[in-house]
């Protein structure tokens, strides 16, 4: 359980990282002002672009 996607980590590639090797070992994600980060296209494609907006706006 994560409580805010831009707490999740630093940058896009890391998260897309992180999620990628937490969906491989069977753990499912839940953001708690998102809800549940399933495997599929969209909710990929989705995650990728709100990485790249927390990681805009940290800078």
């Amino acid at each position: 359980m994560v409580t805010k996607l831009d707490r999740f980590c630093r940058t896009v590639r890391e998260g897309v990282r992180y999620v990628d090797e937490l969906h491989r070992s069977g753990v499912i994600i839940y953001i708690l002002n998102m809800g549940l980060v399933e495997d599929t296209p969209v909710c990929k494609m989705l995650l990728t672009n709100l990485f790249a907006f927390a990681e805009f706006k940290r800078a």
